[in-house]
């Protein structure tokens, strides 16, 4: 059992370093494209060739939807269009900043996927998890702000990059805590990134 939870600890922390490392790497590629089309070529692209894959090995009954397409297509369309084109938009935005700005926006996720999850399940948050998301988000703010925070009304178009990186990061939220529900047939159903 301590070899299975420490490689997921291992492999969760390959994850957040590959997904931080994406933003600098967007820097030079959204000087040149623009987010939207750079949104459906990624995943456009991709979802064509999962769907030749996923026919091949599984047949036409992976693609049924048990009466569930209209879920199906809300989460999969907020995890992958809405946070890739809105963070990637809000990184272009933002500047020469943007690759930053949207790294650190990324740490704002637990606090929202608390509240996703208080509204949309109705967990409550305990009062710890409430001071914590307080100082989390203050955390967040001041290292994006570096401690200043007149620059979110500077003429530079920051506080807009800020909304559309959160509203990116919220879509994601809403993905994982939509595509963690038990469907009706019992199975459990994630769609994987």
């Amino acid at each position: 059992m301590t070899k299975k939870y420490l490689l997921g600890i291992v492999l969760c922390l390959i994850a957040v370093f590959s997904w931080g490392g994406m933003f600098p790497v967007m820097a030079p590629a959204l000087k040149i494209m623009d987010p939207f089309y750079f949104t459906l070529f990624r995943y456009g692209t991709v979802a064509v060739i999962f769907a030749i894959i996923l026919l091949f090995v599984e047949g036409k009954s992976a693609f049924k939807s048990d009466g569930n397409f209209l879920k199906l297509w809300l989460f999969g369309t907020s995890a992958f269009a809405g946070f890739s084109f809105l963070v990637f938009l809000g990184q272009k935005t933002a500047g020469p900043s943007g690759s930053i700005i949207a790294s650190v926006m990324m740490a704002i996720q637990p606090l929202l996927g608390v509240l996703v999850g208080w509204v949309y399940r109705g967990v409550k948050p305990t009062i710890v998890s409430l001071i914590s998301m307080i100082v989390a988000a203050i955390g967040v703010f001041m290292v994006v702000t570096k401690g200043d925070l007149s620059v979110l009304y500077k003429g530079d178009h920051t506080i807009f990059a800020l909304i559309l990186i959160l509203l990116g990061a919220l879509c994601w939220v809403i993905y994982t805590t939509g595509g963690g529900d038990t469907l009706s047939n019992g199975q459990f159903y994630a769609i994987q990134h």
